[in-house]
């Protein structure tokens, strides 16, 4: 009887250590599968994050202002109309934009005082970028609402673009000879200037990223 009792004890001991075995062997599976997912996924994580840094940080290179306005003349022709050069006491007393917000600038404006074709392209100092298109626009915003335009303007000024590629903040209203266009209606008028900023602009992206 003390026989069969203690063969029955050692039959359900094993047992017993049989199934611990097992549980210990699944859970160290499982653990190990979730470490290895869990390491993927923060693995991934920074791997995208460094791809959008790519993407967001020095996105433009860098060109002399002669090359941005070649550019834009070569993309406009006859429809780039500014051929006056602003200074920089100019560049700060209409625009806003002292000798301390840029380490460089191209300014320009049409000859006949009628037309208000412009653009400005500030390479602002590092910090600078936010205080430079600011002041861009507040003086994009007082041309908009001098309500005394030639009509032949008004469709230019609605039409006129700030944009910044890093440090490089633009103000760009062409739109060239819309004499023909302005029979047809303002937002005619608007919509071949905003083309043509387009244009002004892409120039200036492709310069910026070749």
């Amino acid at each position: 009887m003390k026989k069969t009792f203690l063969r029955i004890y050692l039959v359900l001991t094993a047992a017993a250590a049989v199934c611990g075995l097992s549980a210990c062997g699944a859970s160290g599976e499982n653990s190990g599968e979730s470490s290895v997912e869990e390491t993927g996924t923060e693995e991934t994580g920074m791997k995208e994050t460094g791809t959008e840094e790519n993407l967001t940080e020095g996105a433009f290179g860098e060109a002399s202002m002669t090359e941005l306005r070649e550019a834009v003349v070569e993309a406009l022709g006859e429809d780039y109309w500014p051929n006056i050069a602003a200074d920089k006491e100019i560049l700060s007393e209409t625009y806003g934009i002292s000798e301390e917000m840029y380490d460089d600038f191209l300014a320009e404006m049409p000859m006949i005082s009628t037309n208000v074709d412009t653009m400005i392209i500030i390479k602002a100092k590092p910090g600078q970028e936010d205080a430079v298109e600011e002041a861009l626009n507040r003086y994009r915003d007082t041309v908009v609402n001098d309500h005394m335009q030639y009509p032949l303007n008004i469709g230019k000024v609605q039409a006129s673009r700030i944009e910044a590629f890093d440090s490089y903040i633009c103000f760009i209203q062409l739109g060239g000879d819309v004499t023909d266009l302005v029979e047809s209606g303002e937002d005619v008028v608007t919509a071949h200037c905003l083309e043509q900023n387009e244009k002004a602009l892409e120039a200036i992206r492709t310069a910026l990223t070749d």
